[in-house]
């Protein structure tokens, strides 16, 4: 009867640890750091290991391409003033742009 009573609360204690460090993970990649001023807005995959991620760093909309090995910058996009829609804009500011893909 002792041993399982051992085993019942190691299991609790181990359960417990595990939801306490998924919250801690999940608030450290949600984006927002307090009094932060960069948020991830929106990310997309795009292959295995490689995903087209919108950030918002001190008021500019920042397009990345982020890999496994590098962060490379896309575009900046401006939002309209609620933040949700795209302002169609001629040409880009990174090494690509994404006024050359069809609805943007």
């Amino acid at each position: 009867m002792d041993v399982i009573l051992q085993v019942i609360l190691a299991s609790a204690l181990v359960l417990g640890l595990a939801l306490i460090s998924l919250r801690l993970l999940n608030r450290a990649m949600s984006g927002q750091m307090a009094g932060g001023n960069l948020r991830v807005v929106e990310a997309v995959a795009v292959g295995r290991k490689t995903q087209v991620v919108l950030v918002r760093v001190a008021g500019r909309h920042l397009v990345l391409g982020v890999s496994e090995s590098s962060v490379n910058l896309l575009d900046e996009i401006q939002l309209d003033e609620t933040g949700e829609e795209f302002v169609h804009r001629e040409g880009g500011t990174g090494a690509g742009t994404l006024s050359n893909i069809p609805g943007f």
